[in-house]
C-alpha cells in the first residue's frame, strides 16, 4: 500500500463510501469536490478503481490512525461521509449499514 497525504485519504474515504451501493453519481462526486482538490480526487479514484474490497479497507485501516487519531476527527470525517451518501437525497439501506460499519471501523 502506498503512503497517502491528508487531502488523499480523505478523499479515499469518501470515494469509497460513493461506491457503497456500487453506483457513483454526479451529486457524489459534487459533494467530494467541494472539499478535496480535482488532482487528489482523481488520482485517489483511479487508484480506489485498482483495489479489491480487502485492499480498499486496508488503505482505510492503515491510515486512519495517523489522520484521524482523535474522536473529533473521526466524527468530522464521519459527517463528510453522511454528506456523500446524502448528496443524491437519499440513504440507501446499503449505505446505512456501510455508515454503521465505518463508524464501528473508525472509531476502533
Amino acid at each position: 500500500m502506498r503512503k497517502l497525504t491528508y487531502h488523499e485519504f480523505l478523499a479515499f474515504l469518501l470515494i469509497y463510501a460513493a461506491y457503497a451501493d456500487q453506483e457513483f453519481v454526479i451529486e457524489e462526486k459534487e459533494t467530494i469536490l467541494e472539499k478535496i482538490k480535482h488532482d487528489d480526487f482523481l488520482k485517489m479514484k483511479r487508484y480506489y478503481q485498482t483495489l479489491n474490497d480487502k485492499e480498499q479497507l486496508d488503505v482505510i485501516l492503515e491510515n486512519k490512525s495517523h489522520y484521524l487519531p482523535t474522536k473529533k476527527q473521526i466524527e468530522k470525517s464521519l459527517n463528510d461521509v453522511k454528506e456523500v451518501f446524502l448528496a443524491d437525497h437519499k440513504f440507501l439501506p446499503i449505505e446505512q449499514c456501510y455508515y454503521i460499519f465505518l463508524n464501528k471501523f473508525l472509531l476502533n
